[in-house]
């Protein structure tokens, strides 16, 4: 048989009824089918020309991810098929690295991407009220996603070189929890928020009571370092940063209640 390449374009029922006769694949992740679904629902999916397989007895071989995307954002795309695929092609699919968020920004011309990305996706998934917990997942989001936010937010980046100078000030918080947060925080109160993190910085506080000080020693406990990083460090420094603007003591930061999650904190 003859292998062969078009465009079509793919309605959800063509997915269905393709997804309906398909051979053996890869488990669905559904965060990979949401990033894809919220693309095409906002008219951000582009099309790369990476095709839909099918082998040649007519069973789907590649591309699940991207027709269930489909039936759920209930919209037509065009897309590359090829058909007649020969047997044991499968085997040798999605075998490269993939471009990451960082690989993406470093295109664009940014600094310090690896770390500027992985700031976005937590920025990104509070926008979208994904961190619902101090452990919650942060969103999946796709390369095109993460420049257009950077692009719109220019001083994520300023926030970012921030984090890569100041990290090693600070035990126990992650690079990308420090460049969020910082970013997130300057927006709010922008001296403030130089005052806040110098003070963590220098180990300079109040002494007992003082949210800083039970911060500073959640942190250097190590106690977290099996949960999100990303997200609990994020948690952790919102709810001291209230409870210091507040002017409120705090004894001791408990990131967990009996072992689950506590509530997701908005800073003030």
């Amino acid at each position: 048989m003859t292998t062969t390449a078009d465009f079509e374009t793919v309605t959800p029922d063509d997915a269905r009824k393709w997804l309906n006769n398909m051979g053996y694949n890869r488990n669905l992740r559904q965060r990979v089918v949401d990033k894809y679904a919220r693309q095409m629902e906002h008219e951000a999916w582009k099309d790369t020309g990476e095709p839909i397989h099918f082998g040649e007895d007519g069973t789907l071989q590649n591309g699940q991810h991207r027709l269930h995307a489909i039936i759920q954002c209930g919209k037509s795309l065009r897309m590359l098929i090829v058909r007649n695929v020969p047997a044991g092609a499968q085997t040798a699919m999605d075998q490269g690295p993939k471009r990451t968020g960082g690989d993406a920004l470093g295109y664009k011309g940014y600094q310090h991407t690896h770390l500027l990305a992985a700031a976005a996706r937590l920025a990104m998934s509070e926008e979208l009220g994904l961190l619902v917990n101090s452990r919650s997942n942060p969103g999946f989001f796709g390369n095109d996603e993460i420049i257009e936010f950077v692009a719109n937010n220019d001083d994520l980046p300023r926030a970012t070189l921030f984090a890569t100078k100041s990290t090693h000030r600070i035990t126990g918080l992650v690079p990308a929890a420090l460049a969020y947060t910082f970013w997130r925080l300057r927006r709010i109160d922008e001296i403030a928020a130089y005052e806040f993190f110098s003070s963590l910085f220098e180990l300079r506080t109040n002494g007992e009571g003082d949210p800083r000080l039970a911060l500073l020693r959640r942190l250097s406990s190590g106690a977290d370092r099996g949960h999100r990083p990303g997200v609990t460090g994020s948690w952790m420094v919102f709810r001291t940063w209230n409870s210091w603007r507040k002017q409120q003591n705090m004894f001791k930061l408990a990131v967990d209640n009996k072992g689950e999650p506590l509530d997701w904190v908005t800073p003030i």
